[in-house]
């Protein structure tokens, strides 16, 4: 880094002391590795986490985040958790024990007086919820979090589609009998990677000036980010600007909805999965039941996980994830990663054993 950029980092350090709250979640996982990887424009990342067997811990304290325990029953410790931090990104807190109190961590982050840029991690059509009592915390959790948006400088939703990951918790039974387990055959979802999303969510941080890349700068994540950062505000006026309203354009200014490029229905994504692998992969389309019971019987995830992840499942077979969006390409400026291309550079964790 130039003499320059690290003046101007030292100089904006305050603004990118950061705190992902859900760590230990997939996306607060791919979103901490996110600004782990550009210390030059996050003075000191925090990572406030519940469960302390998540295996996302460990490589994160590795990469030098700040590591905080914190309780959603204890707002005492969620206050510690925000305390001196500027940005925050707070992710889904419902694959836990006390999941019906996840709104507590947006109502401990309107009370903490150092916040000035926050990003929240929802889920889509988290306003339909409501009939799913693992998922109704969602919609509770945005709609404080949208009541409270003057408080901070800037604000945003990103409503998540279901995780092009989540695919490997599936790895084994590709691998021994080589089947994908889905909750449906016919109704469609469109996966969605959380490092894109990762990607799009640190650059709403980031501004042109923090940006200094020098001339014969080689490394081209980095002189991507710098152009992100150049361009991220005429690409969300552009988004907003698609509303049908002057009211749909200003709630479009600040949520966005997270998809892949594609939307696909179970016997197409196993048929793009077999395409990658170079092997024939059959779907078994089962309820949502069977689909939790299968992960259970894998062993790899918790109990409280795994109750989510089954009424997840039941909103993929109701339908209710079917759409797909172009908010992460235009944020990105470019295509978001397809179910093909991550079975591709992830082949060696699904290749059946011959």
């Amino acid at each position: 880094m130039s003499t320059s950029a690290t003046t101007s980092a030292a100089a904006t350090g305050r603004h990118h002391r950061i705190v992902i709250v859900g760590g230990d979640t997939l996306i607060g996982y791919c979103c901490a590795m996110e600004c782990l990887k550009h210390k030059e424009h996050h003075s000191h990342v925090r990572v406030g986490y519940m469960n302390e067997h998540s295996p996302f811990l460990k490589d994160l304290k590795s990469k030098g985040a700040e590591m905080m325990h914190f309780k959603l029953d204890d707002m005492s410790s969620m206050q510690r958790m925000y305390k001196d931090m500027m940005c925050g990104i707070i992710c889904p807190l419902v694959f836990c024990e006390h999941y019906d109190k996840a709104k507590c961590a947006v109502e401990a982050a309107l009370k903490a007086d150092s916040l000035k840029h926050m990003v929240m991690m929802s889920m889509m059509h988290a306003d339909k919820m409501r009939d799913f009592d693992r998922l109704r915390p969602m919609c509770e959790m945005e709609q404080m979090f949208e009541h409270g948006m003057d408080k901070w400088d800037e604000a945003y939703i990103m409503r998540l589609s279901m995780p092009l990951e989540s695919f490997y918790n599936m790895r084994r039974m590709i691998q021994q009998d080589r089947e994908m387990p889905w909750p449906t055959r016919d109704q469609k979802v469109a996966p969605v990677s959380y490092f894109d999303v990762a990607k799009a969510a640190r650059c709403l941080f980031v501004k042109e000036h923090d940006v200094q890349a020098t001339a014969d700068d080689s490394d081209t994540e980095e002189s991507t980010a710098k152009s992100l950062a150049r361009t991220v505000r005429e690409r969300i006026k552009a988004i907003a600007l698609a509303g049908r309203d002057q009211q749909q354009q200003q709630q479009r200014r600040h949520k966005f909805c997270m998809t892949g490029p594609e939307s696909c229905n179970g016997e197409e994504i196993a048929e793009m999965c077999s395409r990658a692998l170079g092997t024939r992969i059959q779907l078994k389309a089962m309820s949502p039941d069977d689909f939790a019971k299968c992960l259970k019987k894998m062993g790899e995830l918790p109990d409280e996980h795994i109750k989510t992840l089954k009424q997840i499942a039941e909103v993929i077979h109701k339908g209710m994830w079917k759409d797909k969006c172009d908010d992460l390409e235009k944020i990105l400026d470019r295509k978001p990663m397809t179910v093909e291309k991550y079975f591709q550079r992830n082949s060696d964790s699904f290749k059946p054993h011959q």
